[in-house]
């Protein structure tokens, strides 16, 4: 039973959205406050996510913590400058792709085991791994992040739709343009560097 009911839920819901669509803002315009408005986000969909039923996006939001932290770190980068947005070394991101790959099966296992009766577990589990991979890619700046993106908001916007989470559905089709525009930003740092 939640302690407030569905209208508690609803109201983390849009906040948890509207501090989404701020961080992704920041993010692409490259504003390391972006990394703490995150924070502040996943804990709140870790919350509605789980009382929605997508276990994988639940426990997502808490690896975004620890890699949004990472991420934050990296950029502050102390007593270097900030990380310069760069290109992903091939083998780098084949690399993050492959681990995703093999811990699939063994999520998807964890998840059936867990909540048995979780919403879409075969494609939250494949969303929350590429995200994971995004995040990544975005707190070493790697530019190609903005593609794994893209790519994981094309396919939540149905998800989430279709579990009843309409705020969070409209959000990720908002993300899609942030993301567009995010890449388009970084691109010409890239270029002017």
């Amino acid at each position: 039973m939640m302690p407030f009911g569905m209208a508690w839920i609803e109201l983390l819901e849009w906040l948890a959205a509207a501090l989404s669509l701020w961080c992704v803002w920041l993010a692409a315009k490259n504003r390391i406050l972006n990394w703490p408005v995150a924070m502040l986000a996943s804990g709140l969909y870790a919350y509605v996510f789980y009382h929605a039923g997508l276990v994988s996006d639940a426990v997502l939001q808490g690896v975004f913590l620890g890699f949004q932290a990472y991420g934050w770190l990296q950029w502050a980068s102390p007593g270097k400058g900030p990380l310069p947005i760069s290109i992903g070394p091939g083998r780098t991101l084949i690399l993050t792709l492959l681990v995703a790959a093999v811990v699939y099966p063994i999520w998807v296992q964890g998840v059936s085991h867990l909540k048995p009766d979780a919403s879409f577990i075969l494609v939250d589990a494949a969303l929350t791994l590429l995200s994971i991979s995004a995040l990544f890619w975005q707190s070493r700046r790697f530019i190609q992040n903005w593609y794994l993106w893209v790519l994981v908001d094309v396919v939540y916007v149905p998800m989430y739709y279709a579990n009843g989470q309409t705020v969070t559905a409209v959000l990720y089709a908002l993300f899609l343009i942030l993301c567009l525009n995010g890449y388009r930003s970084w691109k010409a740092e890239l270029a002017s560097a």
